[in-house]
């Protein structure tokens, strides 16, 4: 049998079984209900004796004060049996409401839950080297340093968004292009005449860093990334990168050693494709 046969079979067969749920569902719902009318059609057959009882004994008198108290004791049953109903009526109904359709909600929020908890447990038990022999571009790191100068910077940015600053290997922050060229004076001169200037002249004119909305500092680092080591969980990853920032999702995740060197590199984009 074919894959694409046994993947029909399987989803024909899914519908099946939702069509009889749903089919058991509300033949459970009906006789959930159906002992609420009968009830309901006893008592207002009760009733209707009654009435019937009451008029035909009015039929029978002349007496007004008689007639009178007639009446009332017909409005008072009427009254009775209403004030039984009513509420007999609701009960059943919500029962029915709440199984037919609470049921179907709470298996919605079941699998929600059920999915959330698979995702979170399966990054826990993830760890980043992980990652990094499944993607091994995240292992190509585009670096520079203070000393680079601002030609060799542009060379090294290329086609992505952002290079990684370090000094003897380490990390001191990400530089974003849009900082580069946005906040700088790359942004009103022609670049060639700045290409032999170092990066460390240029890049403390960056008063609000993308990230973390600061200034460069050459002296500190730039906590505008998340640092982890290879044997630390996916979880983990995630976690700092959302505490640098859950709105932006060009938040990078340095890989280090035992001795604090740069191993790997990756973003959001690559957690989401490696859960995939």
């Amino acid at each position: 049998m074919s894959i694409r046969s046994r993947i029909g079979g399987i989803i024909r067969q899914n519908g099946k079984n939702k069509d009889t749920e749903t089919s058991r569902r509300f033949w459970l719902a009906v006789l959930i209900i159906a002992p609420a009318f009968i009830l309901i059609v006893v008592m207002l057959g009760i009733q209707s004796a009654t009435v019937g009882s009451i008029i035909q004994r009015t039929a029978d008198t002349t007496n007004a004060s008689a007639l009178n108290e007639l009446f009332d004791r017909t409005e008072r049953s009427n009254q009775t049996l209403f004030n039984i109903l009513l509420p007999v009526f609701s009960a059943w109904v919500g029962v029915v409401i709440a199984f037919y359709f609470g049921s179907e909600q709470t298996k919605r929020v079941q699998d929600t839950l059920e999915k959330v908890l698979t995702t979170e447990e399966k990054l826990s038990g993830t760890k980043v080297q992980d990652l990094l022999n499944k993607y091994p571009s995240t292992k190509n790191i585009h670096k520079v340093t203070l000393e680079d100068t601002i030609k060799d910077v542009i060379n090294k940015f290329g086609d992505f968004s952002d290079v990684l600053v370090v000094k003897d290997d380490k990390p001191l922050g990400v530089l974003y292009q849009k900082d580069l060229y946005g906040k700088t004076e790359l942004k009103d001169k022609d670049i060639k005449t700045l290409y032999e200037k170092k990066l460390k002249d240029v890049i403390t004119q960056i008063e609000e860093e993308y990230i973390t909305k600061q200034k460069w500092d050459i002296d500190k680092i730039m906590n505008n990334f998340a640092e982890v080591k290879s044997k630390d969980s996916l979880l983990t990853a995630r976690k700092l990168m959302y505490e640098r920032s859950k709105q932006i999702g060009d938040v990078r995740c340095v890989v280090v050693d035992e001795s604090g060197k740069v191993v790997g590199i990756f973003g959001f984009d690559s957690i989401a494709a490696f859960m995939e």
